[in-house]
């Protein structure tokens, strides 16, 4: 059952990495992928909130260089093998 959930969570990752740059729409007519303003971000980054996790895709050297306060290092050439550790219950900020 783990093994089905973590194929289902990651082609459903590729779906939504694979068309980030259209946007979709889900089945109750919600934005799946919405710009965030540079200012909502400034928001959360100075209050941060549990139920989002920002999500820096750059490669580690780069992060280690800087980053945003509070966001998580996963490049986007480990993505894949690392979907286990993304939760399933937190809205992510890809950046």
């Amino acid at each position: 059952m783990k093994r089905v959930s973590l194929i289902l969570l990651a082609a459903g990752l590729l779906f939504f990495l694979a068309g980030c740059n259209e946007g979709y729409i889900g089945k109750d007519g919600a934005v799946l992928k919405q710009y965030l303003k540079p200012e909502a971000l400034k928001a959360l980054v100075d209050n941060p909130r549990e139920d989002i996790w920002i999500i820096d895709v750059r490669p580690a050297s780069s992060y280690k260089k800087g980053h945003i306060p509070t966001a998580k290092n996963f490049p986007s050439g480990e993505i894949m093998e690392r979907l286990d550790e993304l939760p399933l219950t937190q809205y992510l900020i890809l950046t």
